[in-house]
């Protein structure tokens, strides 16, 4: 029954974020028909533009309508290509997830590795990655990922591979783990030594284990902790992902969200606020299950 909870403070979320979504952009003071038309056009084209988009209906039935085409998967049509919201957004929401996904994989694979060097290596080793890791924490996470891309492209790191596209991914998501790799091996590396001196460990080790199943152990008593920042994490790459996308001219939600600004193109805008916060929402909810039932399964075990 605990999943009921968390799936019915989604749906409130959710709901609440549709509601914001649609009346922060309709709130705002631009006009979306003077920009698309410019400020030399006639009124009677202005109202005619703007009774073919139903912007001069009242804010209620625009809402209604405008819930009615989400229930329907409908994203609505853009002010500008006069598409559907859903022929721009999906292709761009792939790039940017593809990005921030294999940064996800990159992250939590390194931060595994940096853990298991130090607990098997010199603690010179150790105490070298954690000045790295608390370096790159303290820095601003742009300016990495700017110093980062700029090296991986002037060195043209990725020259043996082929393909543009798979080039481009890999380079984006280098450069967008960097950061969340540093942060969850710190998180890691610190709830390792807090447990290295408990009495269970000290008598494992008096038992005979080597340090291969005492690493097993340390790292099975450690990574709740870890996995609970994963959902956070998610969050800062897709964000960052979409600034990557801009510095370095990739495609993705980057480009998108800034075209459609400066068009006022409000029915994108509001179909990339609301696919992105479901695609968190359920990424977190795939978190939180498996942390609750691995912590479930932790506590029957002892």
């Amino acid at each position: 029954m605990h999943i009921l909870r968390p799936i019915s403070e989604n749906l409130f979320l959710l709901f609440f974020i549709i509601i914001t979504a649609f009346f922060l952009f309709t709130a705002l003071p631009a006009d979306p028909v003077r920009s698309m038309l410019g400020v030399n056009v006639s009124e009677e084209v202005v109202a005619a533009l703007r009774s073919e988009l139903g912007l001069d209906r009242s804010l209620w039935i625009q809402f209604k309508m405008y819930v009615q085409g989400l229930i329907t998967l409908d994203l609505g049509t853009s002010f500008v290509t006069r598409r559907p919201v859903s022929n721009d957004l999906f292709p761009s929401m792939v790039s940017s997830l593809l990005y921030a996904g294999f940064a996800l994989v990159i992250a939590v694979i390194y931060s595994v590795a940096s853990t298991f060097t130090s607990f098997f290596c010199r603690p010179f080793v150790g105490k070298t990655l954690q000045a790295m890791h608390a370096s790159l924490v303290s820095i601003p996470g742009l300016i990495i990922a700017i110093i980062a891309g700029i090296i991986l492209f002037h060195f043209n790191v990725f020259f043996f591979i082929s393909d543009i596209r798979v080039r481009q991914i890999s380079t984006a998501a280098i450069v967008l783990s960097i950061y969340p790799s540093a942060v969850l091996s710190q998180i890691l590396f610190q709830q390792v030594e807090e447990i290295k001196g408990k009495a269970y460990l000290l008598a494992s080790k008096g038992f005979g284990f080597t340090k291969k199943q005492l690493f097993g152990i340390l790292f099975k008593s450690s990574y709740l902790p870890w996995l609970a920042q994963l959902s956070n994490i998610a969050a800062a790459l897709l964000a960052g992902s979409i600034v990557i996308e801009y510095v370095f001219s990739l495609p993705g939600l980057g480009r998108l969200i800034h075209q459609s600004v400066i068009r006022s193109d409000y029915p994108m805008l509001q179909g990339i606020v609301i696919v992105t916060s479901i695609s968190y929402i359920i990424f977190n909810m795939f978190i939180e299950t498996i942390y609750q039932y691995l912590k479930d399964s932790r506590g029957k075990a002892s």
